[in-house]
């Protein structure tokens, strides 16, 4: 059956065909710089929010080795980014912690359900403890395979600290009372 030119209904000849081809093959173009420009804009508002966010972002492979993090993290564990690339997180980290860490992206892992935690004590580079609350989530490639975890980390050390202090008073309070009993 021939092609038909959609206003007159006479036959298309092989110019007018070209011709259409040629135009929609221009829009499809333009729509694909357009999509192209546009997720390099998102790409670019995505870069900046993680330069200036407070919390620490990070990408690890499957076997825990950082791909990826912005400033922040670098803040935290008092690193420079050169040094920590490609860090795994047991060298943050005690053997016990370790494992708690390995426990928790391996149910990630398994269910493909985010998980947070709080609480996960840190050594920094100069040997100081910090603690830190972290959300972990499952990456994956296009064609849907896992290939790591991302997700945001807090300094809550201050807040841990408080904590501490606080449970160390009604201690002693504790302690005061059952003296003052006896």
């Amino acid at each position: 059956m021939a092609e038909t030119n959609d206003q007159t209904k006479i036959p298309m000849t092989e110019k007018d065909v070209v011709q259409k081809v040629q135009t929609l093959r221009g829009q499809v173009n333009g729509s694909r710089e357009q999509v192209s420009q546009q997720a390099q804009t998102d790409e670019e508002k995505y870069h900046a929010l993680l330069a200036y966010i407070q919390e620490g972002y990070y990408e690890v492979d499957l076997t825990g080795n950082l791909t990826s993090f912005n400033r922040a993290m670098c803040d935290i564990f008092g690193y420079s980014a050169d040094e920590m690339l490609g860090m795994n997180y047991r060298q943050f980290t005690s053997a016990d912690v370790a494992q708690e860490i390995y426990h928790i992206f391996n149910q990630v892992y398994r269910t493909g359900e985010p998980a947070q935690t709080l609480g996960w004590e840190i050594r920094r580079k100069d040997d100081t403890t910090r603690y830190v609350e972290v959300s972990v989530l499952l990456r994956r490639d296009a064609t849907g395979e896992p290939v790591g975890f991302q997700g945001v980390l807090r300094d809550v050390t201050r807040y841990q600290q408080a904590q501490d202090q606080y449970e160390q008073i009604l201690d002693a309070l504790e302690r005061r009372n059952t003296q003052l009993q006896t």
